[in-house]
C-alpha cells in the first residue's frame, strides 16, 4: 500500500502541500532565495570592484539577463550594465590595461587603444613607411589630421550639416575611418594616407560604436598601401564589402558569406582538408584570394547575379592565338593558362569576352579531345556563350570530349547544360596539394620524377612522392575531388 507523504508548511510564505521532502520551504520560495542570493553576490562583487550601485538589477528586456545602473567614482559617469557583461570586462583585466576602473561611458573611447596595443603586441608593425612607433601617438596623430581634412572638406563629408557628437541618438554623426586606424596601423599606414578624405565618412554614432574594426574594405587598404596587402585573418571582408553595395542581402557569419539563409561561399585555410562540400557552395582558399583576388571576387558576383550580361549571338566567333590566350586565362580563369591545340573565343565590340580551349587529352586516352578551359572576361556573364563556342568546335572537328569540373568551384550544371554526361566522380585522395604555409604546390608539381629537382639534397629515392614532401616539411592537403564529364 502506498504511503501518503507528510504535509509540510512552507516557512516562508505559507504554503501547505504533501511532500517527500525534507526542506523546510517550498520549490518556488528556494528558487526565489537562490535568486536573492544570487542577486547579492552580484552587488558584493560590483561594489568590491570599485563602482558604487545607482539602482538595479531590473530584468533585461530581451535576454534573461540582470541589468544593473552603475556610477564610476574615478570619472563620475552613471551607466546601465548587464552582470554578465561586466563579468567579462573584468575577465579581460581592464583595470590592469588602463591603469583605471572599467566605466560603460569611457569603454568607448578605450576600445581603440586597445585594439591598437592588441595589433601591436601579436603582429608587430610594418616600420618601413611609419614614423610613429607608439599605438596610441599613431591614433592622435591620425585623428588630428583627420580633423583637418574634415573642416576643409565640409561640403564633401558633411554637405547636410549632420551634427556630430559621442552618444547614441539617431540623429547623432561621427567622423568614421573606412578602413579603421587599428587596421591602417597594423599594415604600416602612414598617418597621412589614413586620414586621407578618400578613408573618411560620415556615419551615426549608433553605427559606428558598434562596428567591428576588423570588418574593412580590403580594396582600399590595398590604395592606401599602394600595394596589395597580405590580409591573413580579415579575407572573407575582402568579398563582403566587395559585394555588399549590390547585394544588401548578403551577411558576413565567421568565415562564410549567407544570402537568404544559404552559405553562398566559405574561406577556407590553405591548410585545411576539404573531402565533402555542400552543393552550390563556393570554396576558396586564402591563397587563392589573395594571388587572384579579382577572379575570386568575379566568381562571387556571377554567383550572386551581379555581373555584366551579355548575349552569345551579339558576339563574334574568332580564333584566338596561344599568346593572347594565355594571358587571356592568367587574367580570368582560377587555374590560368594550360597549353592547347585550339582556341576559340567571343568578341563583342572588338574586345575578347569568352574563351574555350581545347586539346590532347592530358588522363584519358580514350577520347580524341579534352575540353581544357572554358572562361569569361572579369564580371561578365555571356548567356549561351559556352554553348555557342562548343558548337562551333563541334562543326569543325570531330571525336570524343572529355573533361573535369573542380568541385570545389562548380557543381558541374554547366557541362550537363551542354549535354555532357557525368561520370565517375574521383575520390577526394586524388585530389590534393602540397603546401609549406607559405608555397602551394600542386601534385602535378611534385610528381616523384621532378622530386629531386625540386627537394634536392632532401629527395630520397627509396621513398614514396608522399613521404619525400612530408619529410621535406610540406603538408599534405585534400580537396574534394573532380567530376568527370564527356560527350560523344
Amino acid at each position: 500500500m502506498k504511503r501518503t507523504p507528510p504535509e509540510r508548511t512552507c516557512k516562508t510564505c505559507g504554503k501547505k502541500e504533501r511532500t517527500n521532502s525534507r526542506s523546510e520551504i517550498c520549490a518556488e520560495c528556494y528558487v526565489a532565495q537562490k535568486k536573492l542570493d544570487k542577486i547579492e553576490e552580484e552587488k558584493k562583487h560590483i561594489i568590491e570592484y570599485g563602482l558604487e550601485i545607482v539602482s538595479g538589477p531590473i530584468p533585461h528586456p530581451k535576454f534573461n539577463k540582470r541589468v544593473y545602473t552603475l556610477r564610476n567614482p574615478e570619472c563620475g559617469h552613471a551607466f546601465e550594465v548587464r552582470y554578465d557583461n561586466f563579468q567579462g570586462t573584468i575577465r579581460n583585466d581592464y583595470n590592469e590595461k588602463l591603469g583605471k576602473l572599467w566605466c560603460g561611458v569611457c569603454a568607448q573611447r578605450d576600445k581603440h587603444k586597445f585594439a591598437l596595443s592588441g595589433f601591436k603586441t601579436k603582429y608587430g608593425i610594418d616600420r618601413s613607411k611609419l614614423d610613429i612607433e607608439n599605438p596610441e601617438e599613431y591614433s592622435k596623430l591620425v585623428r588630428m589630421l583627420s580633423e583637418e581634412v574634415y573642416q576643409s572638406n565640409l561640403e564633401i563629408l558633411n554637405p547636410t550639416k549632420l551634427k556630430r557628437g559621442r552618444s547614441d541618438k539617431v540623429d547623432v554623426y561621427q567622423l568614421d575611418h573606412i578602413v579603421p586606424i587599428a587596421i591602417c596601423f597594423r599594415y604600416g599606414v602612414t598617418p597621412e594616407k589614413a586620414a586621407s578624405l578618400e578613408n573618411l565618412q560620415m556615419i551615426p554614432a549608433r553605427e559606428n560604436n558598434s562596428k567591428s574594426w576588423y570588418r574593412f574594405d580590403a580594396d582600399l587598404l590595398d590604395r592606401l598601401l599602394g600595394v596589395r596587402a597580405q590580409h591573413d585573418k580579415f579575407g572573407i571582408n575582402i568579398l563582403y564589402y566587395a559585394v555588399k553595395n549590390d547585394c544588401p542581402e548578403i551577411l558576413l557569419r565567421d568565415n562564410t558569406l549567407v544570402k537568404n539563409d544559404r552559405t553562398v561561399c566559405m574561406l577556407l585555410d590553405d591548410t585545411k582538408t576539404l573531402l565533402k562540400k555542400q552543393p552550390g557552395v563556393l570554396y576558396i582558399r586564402k591563397g587563392e584570394l589573395h594571388d587572384k583576388r579579382d577572379i575570386v571576387l568575379s566568381r562571387l558576383r556571377n554567383r550572386l547575379g551581379l555581373s555584366t550580361r551579355i548575349f552569345a549571338r551579339k558576339c563574334k566567333i574568332i580564333e584566338v592565338s596561344s599568346t593572347i590566350a594565355t594571358a587571356f586565362l592568367e587574367q580570368n580563369h582560377i587555374q590560368g593558362k594550360v597549353g592547347s591545340a585550339v582556341r576559340y573565343g567571343l568578341e563583342y565590340e572588338g574586345e575578347l569576352v569568352a574563351l574555350m580551349t581545347f586539346g590532347k587529352p592530358r588522363f584519358n586516352a580514350h577520347y580524341k579531345w579534352e575540353l581544357l578551359r572554358y572562361c569569361t572576361k572579369l564580371h561578365m556573364n555571356i548567356i549561351g556563350g559556352a554553348s555557342r563556342l562548343l558548337s562551333h568546335f563541334r562543326k569543325l572537328r570531330d571525336g570524343a570530349i572529355i573533361s573535369y569540373a573542380d568541385m570545389r568551384w562548380s557543381d558541374g550544371a554547366l557541362y550537363e547544360q551542354l549535354g555532357f554526361t557525368k561520370h565517375e566522380q574521383s575520390e577526394g585522395s586524388s585530389s590534393y596539394f602540397y603546401t609549406d604555409g607559405k608555397v602551394i604546390l600542386k601534385r602535378y608539381a611534385a610528381q616523384k620524377h621532378k622530386l629531386p629537382k625540386l627537394l634536392g639534397d632532401s629527395y630520397n629515392p627509396n621513398m614514396t612522392e608522399k613521404d619525400n614532401m612530408l619529410n621535406a616539411g610540406y603538408a599534405i592537403v585534400y580537396d574534394p575531388g573532380q567530376l568527370v564529364f564527356t560527350l560523344g
